[in-house]
């Protein structure tokens, strides 16, 4: 049974063919009129000038025969390549489906590309034609490497991607704020100032008042102000080498936040929360 549509889109096609098979016929038609009128003054023979006519009249019913033979080759084999691991590939098959109907030569690359370059997930998209019938698509994937805020994505090219289910990712840092590119930037710049070996980062968020709270691998917290960034996040370095690194798996929360030392909160004695290391005032 033809499916609703069927009818009219082969209509539309074999209107196409026609139409095409037609302009080819009247361009060859033209080229050999053209060409017996600039040797016509030559050929004094009519003999010789109906033979002339006979052959052109030949060669453009080959040509309309080249042009049936070419715009009939099927679309019969299609090549995906691409590193995907998150685009359904069923969405991707749905659209080549939908585009082989019109065959090797009719094919609109452009429609194809606007299609695929349209699904989530998807950044960049390759089209070629392969002979003797077939496509060559190249798929590029957005690769995500941060969540944000609570339903998207930063990629890899730091632009933010909302797709309609989040995938879970395991390692992939947690980041929020108002900004993306702006939390980037501190993410960055905080991997940087911390020693190698405490710079995990789990989570980082930036608020209205523009405090950064950092969760490290670890577990703890660390909360700084993002205007004084290098310069906490550099007391948080004397503070590990004096009197926190053996205690770390006890630790909370370390409010840098203070003139000359910080505050911490405690995993297991609330009664030390927020003591006060080294003086200072917030």
């Amino acid at each position: 049974m033809n499916k609703p549509g069927s009818n009219k889109r082969t209509t539309g096609k074999n209107k196409r063919n026609t139409q095409r098979r037609g302009v080819v016929v009247a361009q060859e038609r033209r080229r050999v009129i053209d060409t017996l009128k600039a040797v016509a003054p030559l050929v004094l023979n009519k003999t010789l000038l109906t033979a002339a006519i006979a052959i052109a009249a030949a060669s453009a019913y080959v040509s309309m025969r080249a042009v049936e033979e070419v715009l009939d080759v099927p679309l019969e084999q299609v090549a995906i390549t691409g590193d995907i691991q998150y685009l359904p590939r069923q969405n991707v098959q749905a659209i080549i489906e939908k585009t082989a109907r019109d065959g090797f030569v009719e094919v609109d690359l452009k429609h194809l590309y606007a299609s695929l370059k349209g699904l989530e997930w998807v950044r960049d998209v390759s089209i070629k034609r392969t002979l003797p019938n077939g496509l060559r698509i190249e798929l590029l994937e957005q690769q995500p490497i941060a969540y944000w805020n609570d339903d998207a994505l930063i990629t890899s090219f730091a632009e933010v991607i909302t797709p309609a289910r989040v995938p879970d990712i395991t390692g992939l840092v947690r980041m929020s704020g108002n900004d993306h590119q702006e939390v980037l930037a501190v993410y960055k710049k905080t991997k940087a100032l911390l020693p190698e070996e405490y710079s995990r980062i789990r989570a980082l968020m930036i608020d209205d008042r523009k405090v950064v709270s950092i969760v490290l691998a670890d577990g703890y917290e660390l909360v700084v102000n993002k205007g004084q960034l290098e310069q906490q996040l550099g007391r948080w370095q004397d503070i590990l080498a004096s009197s926190l690194s053996d205690k770390l798996n006890q630790v909370e929360t370390v409010d840098l936040r203070y003139s000359n030392g910080a505050a911490v909160s405690w995993k297991a004695t609330l009664a030390q929360s927020h003591k006060l290391l080294n003086g200072g005032h917030h």
